[in-house]
């Protein structure tokens, strides 16, 4: 669900004959790389398993590809195949798109994504306008000019079991789930350092830089942002991986 496609041709809705699935036309209309198969069932009302073959079909037939959506959190960096040539595909689909003469040539586009950086730190920047940003990308990214990165959470060391707490450490909770101290027998019994390493060991049998924290975000029913602080929280037993999403050529 937390997946998404990327439409590669302009032709795939004209194509459809007019007694074509109705089902595959609606999907057609709706897909985006900025909407999840979870966003897209809510937007086309189409059952997730229909959902998921249709997506099958269309990238068999080299229409789509299945992707993992674009957020602030995606990271893109130049395709290791891409040309700088003014004739190659990518070039030519760009002057196509933005003119011969563009603000911002094929190029300085492909330079944006020299380093491999968070799409959402690129959007802030303000060295393209938001909108001509997500229009590039996508355009690149059709072309194979540019490649997703997933950030994948490798383990190298399983850290050690935190030690209960003494009674007369124990401090209030703070009102957080996370956070709250509970006594039992004397000893506080989930800490925060307690807590977050039962959620450590609960995600630690995806931790061998093969599943990307989305994957693994959806997978154990957490939110991102709880993968990012366990990481944060064991810099000496944790490293991420930036290696080429799946589908990546």
């Amino acid at each position: 669900p937390y997946l998404g496609l990327l439409p590669l041709r302009d032709d795939t809705l004209s194509s459809i004959p007019p007694d074509g699935s109705q089902l595959l036309d609606r999907l057609v209309r709706e897909a985006s790389p900025l909407r999840s198969f979870s966003e897209l069932h809510l937007e086309t009302g189409l059952p997730m398993s229909t959902l998921f073959k249709l997506a099958l079909h269309l990238e068999k037939w080299g229409h789509m590809r299945i992707i993992t959506p674009i957020t602030e959190d995606s990271i893109f960096c130049v395709h290791p195949n891409a040309s700088t040539a003014p004739d190659c595909e990518a070039a030519c689909a760009y002057a196509a798109a933005f003119g011969s003469r563009p603000a911002l040539p094929y190029v300085s586009a492909l330079q944006l994504f020299s380093t491999p950086r968070r799409f959402g730190a690129l959007l802030r920047s303000q060295r393209v306008p938001a909108r001509r940003l997500v229009q590039t990308t996508i355009l690149l990214w059709r072309k194979r000019a540019i490649q997703q990165l997933a950030l994948t959470v490798a383990c190298v060391e399983d850290p050690p079991e935190p030690a209960p707490q003494p009674c007369s450490q124990v401090v209030a909770s703070s009102g957080s789930g996370a956070d709250a101290h509970v006594v039992e027998g004397g000893r506080s019994t989930t800490s925060p350092e307690l807590a977050r390493w039962r959620l450590f060991q609960q995600l630690r049998p995806m931790l061998h830089g093969d599943h990307s924290i989305e994957e693994i975000a959806w997978h154990e029913g957490i939110p991102r942002k709880a993968i990012e602080e366990i990481v944060g929280a064991y810099p000496e037993h944790l490293v991420t991986l930036a290696i080429p999403a799946d589908g990546e050529e």
